[in-house]
């Protein structure tokens, strides 16, 4: 069974209905409390870092998310839901996020004017590992789709397991021990993104 936060924001039905197509069982949580009944997490996020963090701390999933991750269990952050990872973030302002990838969330600053702000569509993801179970049976670069305007800067670059070209390289995945993210959208990335979902659900960290 694989738990799907609900905190009220997020593409939580097309995390949900990916994970069902590829024939496993999954539960949206609202109660932070029940986090500690699965072995693995998705953390979906659309939206503002700063109101994405608001409502996290208000649910109590702020603290119960760091509380899971201390188990040793997988957790897998997608979009805001990897920005939010990080120590802090400059959307709408500054604010903290859970500090559990060391960083800082900016937004995307193009020197050419004409690269356009969002970053939507569909992008080449180059993976820093090859062979290791999140990406079993997945070239090392895949194509994901893409849509954001703010990208995570690692402060310890051995946590950046895949990179994305937007005019510059940026961070379009992370891997730290138990916690694995993408700036990507897997639900949305088709073939490639169920294999993804269905090697995160597999995987042991």
């Amino acid at each position: 069974m694989v738990a799907v936060i609900d905190y009220g924001m997020g593409n939580l039905r097309s995390v949900f209905n990916a994970i069902e197509i590829l024939g496993f069982s999954a539960e949206l949580v609202k109660d932070p409390e029940k986090l500690q009944l699965y072995d693995h997490v998705i953390l979906p996020g659309v939206g503002s870092f700063r109101v994405c963090m608001d409502n996290l701390q208000k649910t109590g999933f702020d603290q119960s998310i760091k509380e899971y991750v201390q188990t040793g269990n997988a957790l897998m952050g997608i979009c805001l839901g990897m920005q939010i990872l990080a120590t802090r973030g400059f959307e709408d302002g500054e604010s903290l996020g859970l500090d559990i990838i060391p960083g800082v969330v900016e937004k995307i600053n193009p020197l050419d004017a004409k690269i356009k702000i969002p970053h939507v569509g569909w992008n080449d993801v180059t993976f820093n590992s090859i062979g290791n179970p999140l990406i079993k049976s997945m070239k090392n670069s895949e194509t994901f789709y893409f849509t954001h305007s703010y990208i995570l800067k690692c402060d310890n670059l051995n946590y950046v397991f895949g990179e994305t070209i937007y005019e510059k390289s940026f961070t379009s995945a992370v891997l730290k021990e138990n916690v694995f993210a993408t700036q990507f959208h897997p639900e949305k990335s088709q073939d490639v993104g169920l294999k993804l979902f269905k090697n995160f659900i597999n995987w042991t960290p």
